[in-house]
């Protein structure tokens, strides 16, 4: 364990937790931390500052790159977003790639049902699973880093529209 490796580090375990929302007032800012439930992984958690307009989006957003669904919930995840675009964001720091606006909400929406759309099309055309290795990743999403992810999301989203991945939403 870490703890024993390093010596005089002490466990914390929580002592407060989010349900939905919590507000912490600070000397110089407002911080309002938010959940909207599973997203990318089973307890996300987001930052926002209301007076900047700024939402730290942690891995509910990528900008630029080809997140890894398979540890998340597709469904669950568009209606994380879905409540985010609410926010009013005049910046947004994603937990991977540039700090970007809030368009990058729409995008990772729009990048979620372009895989569950192509997964759609594989399963309508009766296609077995290894189709998904030749389809060919779309504009403007092509030029995104880690396109291998592509792959591994469509898998995965294969097999959840497919019945495959039991326990996923």
């Amino acid at each position: 364990m870490l703890t024993e490796s390093i010596g005089n580090i002490k466990t914390r375990v929580p002592t407060s937790f989010v349900d939905a929302k919590k507000i912490i007032e600070g000397p110089e800012r407002q911080v309002t931390l938010l959940t909207f439930g599973k997203g990318h992984t089973e307890s996300d958690l987001v930052m926002y500052l209301p007076d900047e307009k700024i939402l730290f989006s942690g891995d509910i957003v990528f900008d630029g790159m080809h997140p890894y669904m398979s540890d998340g919930f597709p469904g669950e995840w568009m209606n994380y977003l879905d409540s985010l675009q609410k926010l009013e964001v005049s910046q947004l720091v994603p937990g991977h790639g540039d700090v970007t606006s809030a368009m990058a909400l729409k995008q990772m929406k729009n990048y979620i049902g372009m895989v569950e759309a192509k997964a759609q099309e594989l399963l309508d055309a009766g296609l077995q699973e290894s189709a998904v290795d030749t389809v060919t990743i779309p504009a403007p999403f092509d030029t995104w880093w880690f396109d291998r992810f592509f792959f591994i999301n469509m898998h995965f989203m294969y097999g959840q529209l497919s019945g495959n991945n039991a326990g996923k939403d």
